[in-house]
């Protein structure tokens, strides 16, 4: 939640916890692969999303 609230504040040190918790999640999406391979997939592919998002947002401040 404190993340959340700094990213909305722009804080870039949230931001970049930001993009190491969703690096966590993609790559701890790849366990769930052989399992649940259309959910993985769109899961990586949302944390790919919420990366680029966030990468811009640090590059811009």
């Amino acid at each position: 939640m404190a993340i959340g609230l700094g990213i909305l504040a722009g804080n870039a040190v949230a931001s970049s916890a930001g993009v190491g918790i969703a690096f966590l999640s993609a790559l701890s999406c790849f366990a769930f692969m052989p399992y649940y391979p259309l959910w993985a997939i769109i899961i990586i592919a949302f944390d790919a999303m919420v990366i680029w998002a966030l990468c811009l947002q640090i590059t811009r401040a």
